[in-house]
């Protein structure tokens, strides 16, 4: 099968870092206690940054992408890893700090992976829940039952 024939219907992303990761969260300190995010950039730029999850995590084709019937995408505001929680919403921190929802980004204005194409065609879903942190995303019933469920067909 090639990559551009692909037979996947529904892409359901539970409290991923779409657009990567900001900041120094907890986690963050956890595993690089002596990396500030000021500096953060010069490390995860490197080789061996780039073995990293948070560092190198996303490279896709557009054809594929709109060929998905359904991009769930599942965060919320209590996950207290994926920083800023928005990213798993494909929102982001610009250089001022300020978040800047999906539909400014530049990804999606430029439609540059088909992101902008497949919300026009109302497959991309977002949800959001509260009181679920980074580690229970994936036990969680009603997530389960409400995001994930009705997707899987």
């Amino acid at each position: 099968m090639s990559l551009d024939n692909h037979n996947i219907h529904s892409f359901i992303s539970l409290s991923s870092p779409q657009m990567g990761q900001f900041g120094d969260s907890a986690l963050f300190h956890k595993f690089f206690p002596k990396l500030i995010k000021e500096y953060a950039y010069k490390f995860f730029y490197t080789v061996k940054g780039q073995m990293f999850s948070v560092g190198n995590y996303w490279n896709d084709f557009k054809r594929n992408f709109l060929r998905l019937k359904n991009l769930v995408l599942i965060g919320g505001p209590d996950d207290g890893v994926v920083d800023p929680w928005q990213s798993s919403h494909f929102g982001f921190i610009d250089n001022y700090e300020q978040l800047v929802p999906m539909n400014q980004q530049q990804i999606y204005q430029y439609d540059t992976f088909g992101l902008k194409s497949l919300e026009k065609l109302g497959r991309v879903h977002v949800k959001i829940m509260a009181n679920v942190n980074h580690f229970e995303w994936h036990k969680n019933h009603t997530v389960f039952d409400k995001f994930i469920l009705p997707f899987l067909n």
